[in-house]
């Protein structure tokens, strides 16, 4: 039991280092579809930009990715969004989420 309780705390410490870097939320048809740049840290690289169909129930999907690019996400998450854009679809960037200085998890004692 130990041992689980310590693999929960390890993995609530390592996931706050991920971090969404931009996202943005499209409608169309009463559908609703996600676009998001996720990086690590403070970093732009490495990053990856992601797509979910949120009312079809379709998981989150990786479209691209960068290793070493600083800014290739970002161009790729932004020409998507023009494509998706000329098909109808009208799409918000979300609000960047307000750092508060707290930790996003508590670990489990």
């Amino acid at each position: 039991m130990n041992t689980i309780k310590q693999a929960i705390t390890i993995i609530g410490l390592v996931l706050p280092a991920a971090a969404s870097a931009a996202s943005w939320t499209c409608e169309h048809n009463r559908l609703i579809r996600e676009v998001s740049i996720d990086s690590a840290g403070e970093n732009t690289v490495p990053c990856s930009v992601n797509y979910t169909k949120i009312t079809e129930g379709v998981g989150m999907q990786q479209l691209w990715s960068a290793e070493n690019e600083a800014g290739y996400c970002e161009a790729r998450a932004e020409e998507f969004i023009a494509k998706l854009e000329s098909w109808g679809w009208n799409c918000s960037r979300d609000p960047e989420p307000v750092d508060t200085g707290e930790s996003e998890s508590t670990p489990m004692e």
